[in-house]
């Protein structure tokens, strides 16, 4: 009876303990000059990845980055480098697997180099580069944004030519009634008036 009530009790703690679906956990991982704190999702049934994207994961003591598939347990959560002596280098986050919020990187003094934001592994902002005195040095946007800029510039540009085509019309218009009317006489047997 005593053995029958430790294997129900071992049988217990045992599945106590496991990681429950979509459970995170914490790692560290040493990357040479420094060092790496992130969570990561622990199980996760089967995700569905973009071939497009880059993808971050944890395996063999590693963090793995790789296009399109996921090579262990996706990175979820808050993310951060930190250097040897403590300094914080990296800081940002990921969504089951792709870099997400705001990100930013440090030099070693602790001088913001450069900010961005992701979503969904996207740059969605300006990739902003700061000088020694924090002042912006200089800027990059993303492809996406680059892309949106032109249709939007494309579509007013667009507007803009309906408006003179619209207004080159109208005054066309304008102008032949009014040579029209300059140019007609009316005669006594024209008019609507009779006596």
């Amino acid at each position: 009876m005593k053995i029958f009530k430790l294997l129900i009790l071992l049988l217990i703690v045992f599945s106590c303990s496991k990681p429950k679906l979509g459970e995170i956990g914490n790692y560290q991982v040493d990357l040479g000059n420094s060092k790496a704190d992130f969570y990561v999702l622990m199980w996760e049934r089967s995700m569905k990845t973009k071939k497009e994207k880059i993808y971050a994961s944890y395996s063999n003591n590693k963090i793995h980055f790789s296009q399109g598939v996921i090579a262990g347990k996706p990175l979820h959560g808050k993310y951060k480098e930190v250097g040897v002596n403590g300094e914080l280098l990296v800081s940002g986050g990921f969504h089951k697997g792709l870099k997400n919020g705001y990100w930013t990187i440090y030099n070693k003094d602790g001088d913001l180099l450069s900010d961005l934001t992701y979503k969904e592994g996207d740059t969605i902002s300006v990739v902003n580069f700061y000088g020694e005195n924090k002042e912006l040095k200089s800027q990059i946007f993303p492809m996406k944004m680059q892309l949106e800029k032109e249709k939007k510039l494309q579509r007013k540009e667009k507007r803009l030519t309906k408006k003179a085509k619209c207004k080159a019309k109208y005054k066309s218009l304008f102008n032949r009634e009014r040579k029209d009317s300059t140019n007609s006489v009316i005669s006594p047997s024209d008019s609507t008036f009779s006596k």
